[in-house]
C-alpha cells in the first residue's frame, strides 16, 4: 500500500517536471533576454554591488549577472574551496543547532554569497526556529540562483547543457530534481567542456544530466598557467643564485 502511494507521488512528480520543461522552452527566449540585458556589465564590482542590494532588501536582482560577475572576483575558486567553513555549517545543521547554522553561514557568504547549498540550509534552519524573515530571504536567493541556471536549458543533451560556474552548482541542481550524483564523465565538443553526470533518485531510477563547465575550466587553465610561470621564475632565480 505504501509503495503504491510512493509510486503515485513519483508519477505525479514526473508529469509536473514534463509540464515545467514545456513552460521553460516556451519562456526561455524571454527569460534569457531579461537576464542578459537587464545589466550587461560583468565585473567584480557588479557582484559586490548586487550582494549589497540584496542585503539592503532589494528584490529586483539579476542573479545570472551576479553569478557571472562573481567569477571575475578574486574570491572565485570553483574547485575544492573553503570546505572547512561549509562543513561547519553542515555539522551544526545535523546537530540541530539552527542559530549556529545562521551564524556560521555568514563566514561562507563573505567569500561566496552565491553558495546555494548554504543558503538552502539557512532557509531550513530559519524555518526550524520560525524566523520567517530569514526563511523568505534565503528562499528568494536560492530560487533566483537556481532559475538563473535552469531557465532556457534542460540539461538533457550536450547542446542544452546547464551552464554552471562550479561542480557545487551541478550537485545542487541534481538534488533539486531529487537525484544524487553517482559519477562524472568529461565530454568535449567543439569549444565546450561538458560534465555528463550520472545520478539516481531514491527509487533507484537512473538519470544523466549535462553541464557546461567552460567557465570553471577556463579558471583552472589560467591557474595552471600562472603556477607554471611562477615555477619557471623560481627555477630561474635558483640558477642565477648558483651561478653567482
Amino acid at each position: 500500500m505504501l509503495q503504491k502511494k510512493i509510486n503515485k507521488k513519483y508519477i505525479l512528480r514526473e508529469k509536473t517536471v514534463k509540464i515545467n520543461k514545456i513552460i521553460i522552452i516556451v519562456l526561455s527566449c524571454f527569460i534569457i533576454n531579461s537576464f542578459l540585458h537587464a545589466d550587461e556589465s560583468i565585473t567584480s564590482e557588479k557582484y559586490f554591488s548586487l550582494v549589497e542590494r540584496i542585503i539592503n532588501g532589494e528584490r529586483d536582482i539579476n542573479f545570472l549577472l551576479m553569478r557571472l560577475s562573481y567569477t571575475k572576483t578574486e574570491l572565485y575558486v570553483p574547485y575544492g574551496s573553503r570546505k572547512k567553513e561549509r562543513k561547519k555549517v553542515l555539522d551544526a545543521f545535523q546537530k540541530k543547532k539552527y542559530k549556529k547554522v545562521l551564524k556560521l553561514a555568514e563566514k561562507v557568504f563573505k567569500t561566496d554569497f552565491i553558495d546555494m547549498n548554504t543558503h538552502y540550509m539557512c532557509m531550513l534552519a530559519a524555518k526550524r526556529i520560525e524566523d520567517n524573515e530569514k526563511v523568505d530571504f534565503h528562499q528568494f536567493i536560492v530560487t533566483g540562483l537556481l532559475d538563473s541556471i535552469t531557465m532556457g536549458s534542460n540539461g538533457e543533451t550536450v547542446d542544452t547543457a546547464y551552464k554552471v560556474i562550479s561542480t557545487r552548482e551541478e550537485d545542487f541542481i541534481l538534488t533539486s530534481f531529487g537525484y544524487t550524483t553517482v559519477r562524472r564523465e568529461e565530454i568535449r565538443k567543439n569549444d565546450a567542456v561538458i560534465d555528463k553526470v550520472f545520478a539516481e533518485d531514491f527509487t533507484g531510477k537512473k538519470k544523466s544530466m549535462y553541464f557546461n563547465k567552460n567557465i570553471p575550466n577556463e579558471w583552472l587553465n589560467k591557474k595552471y598557467t600562472l603556477d607554471e610561470e611562477v615555477k619557471e621564475s623560481q627555477d630561474e632565480n635558483k640558477k642565477e643564485k648558483k651561478s653567482q
